[in-house]
């Protein structure tokens, strides 16, 4: 008994159908994707430096810089040493900075807290001087980042997950959670277990907080439970008789960034 070509594609289509269902694909193509997609996700983040994550995922945002746009390392060459130290890499656990004004290391600070929620890297606090700054610093620095760079949409952006903390002081990311506080505040800083720090313009905290020591070593304190922690201290120097970055920068390596003179120098390209 023959039948006609249309009947014969229908029968086929139907078979097709019941074997592969209504997507194209068989019970067994189904399996692997998902188990694919189950094992992909149990991956580790690819290690990264931070100058290179920065570089291909930073952008700076309007808001709080002249020139916005994407984040450029050798913009100032001498950042790339420090991002390196700050990359889980790295061996060093406490990286400080005396500096002059406006030379972009608080803007790795913001980039590197980044890094720090889209790696998975733990839970981290960053002091700002004053509650104000805290304010300023947030409103003007790390939402508008957050914003902008689309590598941290799924853990500090609008693709987080929803259970995550998501306040104005406190952002939660997979792994972890951004905490913005005072230094003027001795609960703030006690009250943390953390794994990363960043204390911003260390200068300007106080020497003796309440009575129970120094801010930037109340902060310090709260790194003990990990012994695979960051610390990153910036400060530009206030009065030498009270610097507390000064006296640390100089017991560490006190390494400086060599600028040859031009005119001494005409053949710059040696260096």
């Amino acid at each position: 008994m023959s039948i006609s070509a249309a009947e014969a594609r229908v029968k086929r289509d139907r078979l097709a159908l019941k074997k592969f269902g209504a997507s194209g694909r068989s019970r067994e193509d189904k399996i692997k994707s998902i188990m694919s997609s189950y094992f992909k996700n149990l991956e580790m983040p690819e290690e990264v430096p931070l100058d290179q994550w920065l570089d291909k995922y930073y952008y700076l945002p309007s808001e709080s810089a002249s020139e916005h746009g994407r984040w450029v390392t050798d913009r100032f060459p001498f950042h790339r040493k420090l991002c390196y130290k700050l990359s889980p890499m790295s061996y060093a656990r406490e990286i400080g900075i005396s500096k002059g004004s406006q030379l972009g290391v608080s803007t790795i600070g913001v980039g590197w807290s980044m890094y720090i929620a889209d790696q998975g890297l733990g839970p981290t606090l960053i002091t700002q001087p004053t509650k104000d700054a805290v304010t300023e610093f947030v409103e003007q620095k790390m939402e508008p980042s957050i914003a902008v760079c689309k590598k941290v949409k799924d853990s500090l952006g609008e693709n987080k997950p929803k259970y995550l903390p998501n306040t104005k002081l406190r952002k939660g990311f997979p792994g972890g959670f951004l905490s913005f506080v005072s230094a003027g505040s001795p609960t703030s800083l006690r009250s943390k277990s953390i794994r990363n720090l960043v204390i911003d313009e260390e200068d300007a905290l106080s020497t003796d907080l309440a009575g129970e020591g120094s801010a930037p070593q109340l902060a310090i304190r709260r790194v003990a439970n990990f012994p695979d922690h960051k610390i990153f201290r910036i400060s530009t120097p206030v009065l030498k008789e009270t610097s507390s970055i000064e006296p640390y920068c100089n017991t560490g390596t006190a390494e400086r960034y060599l600028v040859p003179c031009p005119s001494c120098n005409p053949d710059l390209d040696k260096y």
